[in-house]
């Protein structure tokens, strides 16, 4: 169960320290028994068992290492340049750092390159900022212009082909499929898409 757990997730150099030292540490447990067992009686609970010293140290280097560690980033995007590499790089890095899994990751870029791809390019740019709790995964995506219309029901034929707004339409339909929840509302400086992910 935890090498399943290990590899859904996404690990950056943190993670992977966090891992090996604490597998390392518990397989020494196993090895040197008769060193971990000269240990005071108090400690005996602790260090007389791989599972539960190796589960211990990870816990404690776990909350070591995420000292530091943002929880809510934030990518400016300028107009023009390659802003799918830009946003596939950020998300991958961040979803490393917060060890998210990786199919939740998958989907929020793919959830974010679209919205970017379905707004054009504003000569303002764009801005999206991605918030982890190890339950939630949200993005904000703020631009100038005009909100993104989110239908419940799939366009119909007639509709993309006749409507000028026929191709957002169906690129809207697509994102409420793609995300857990999708909102977007029009502020005071243009306009935000806001993409939700259980996690």
């Amino acid at each position: 169960s935890g090498m399943q757990i290990i590899t859904a997730r996404m690990l950056d150099a943190r993670k992977t320290l966090v891992i090996g030292f604490s597998f390392a540490i518990a397989v020494m447990a196993d090895i040197h028994q008769d060193v971990f067992m000269a240990a005071p009686p108090v400690l005996q609970p602790i260090l007389g068992n791989s599972l539960v010293l190796g589960t211990v140290c990870a816990v404690a280097l776990n909350l070591i290492m995420r000292l530091g560690l943002r929880q809510r980033v934030l990518l400016k995007l300028e107009a023009g340049g390659h802003k799918r590499e830009a946003i596939e790089q950020f998300l991958s890095e961040q979803g490393a750092r917060w060890a998210a899994r990786r199919d939740v990751i998958n989907r929020a870029i793919f959830g974010a390159v679209q919205v970017d791809e379905v707004i054009g390019d504003p000569p303002s740019g764009v801005e999206i900022e991605a918030s982890f709790d190890e339950y939630n995964l949200d993005l904000t995506i703020r631009y100038a212009g005009a909100p993104l219309i989110i239908p419940v029901k799939r366009p119909m034929p007639k509709e993309i082909i006749a409507d000028e707004e026929g191709e957002r339409l169906l690129a809207g339909y697509l994102l409420r499929r793609s995300a857990d929840r999708i909102t977007s509302e029009a502020t005071g400086q243009g306009a935000e898409v806001h993409l939700h992910y259980d996690h």
